[in-house]
């Protein structure tokens, strides 16, 4: 299932690359709604925190817990500092790189659509292995 909504996103990215202007000077927009909505729909389909959160991180909390509650909860607190420092630069990099006018801000989302689509047509050869 997560395959085809990944490629659905995809085949959306490409709409919008297509549509998009690249000389146009734009307006920054806030996000939409749908598209929170979709990146959450994304996640919670995706099996990927699933399977490492119980083969992984899971087993290395329980020993650190187990070995004293303050090594489970600073491996917990490291683990969330890292994942959301690393997505706050991502964030960052992306609003930053957008500054650069409208056809970097198209090419990224061109390169966006296409690693999507691979992406999800990888998802989809896997479940049908």
């Amino acid at each position: 299932i997560s395959g085809v909504f990944i490629v659905y996103l995809a085949f959306g990215s490409f709409r919008s690359w297509r549509a998009m202007d690249p000389h146009a000077d734009e307006e920054p927009v806030a996000m939409p709604t749908r598209h929170i909505g979709k990146a959450v729909v994304m996640n919670m389909l995706s099996p990927g925190p699933y399977i490492f959160w119980t083969l992984v991180t899971g087993p290395v909390l329980v020993a650190g817990w187990r070995e004293s509650p303050a090594h489970g909860l600073a491996f917990l607190g490291g683990f969330y500092a890292t994942i959301v420092g690393g997505l706050a630069a991502i964030v960052l990099v992306f609003g930053l790189a957008a500054r650069f006018g409208a056809g970097i801000k198209r090419s990224m989302l061109g390169v966006s659509a296409l690693a999507l689509l691979v992406f999800g047509l990888y998802q989809l050869s896997k479940a049908f292995a």
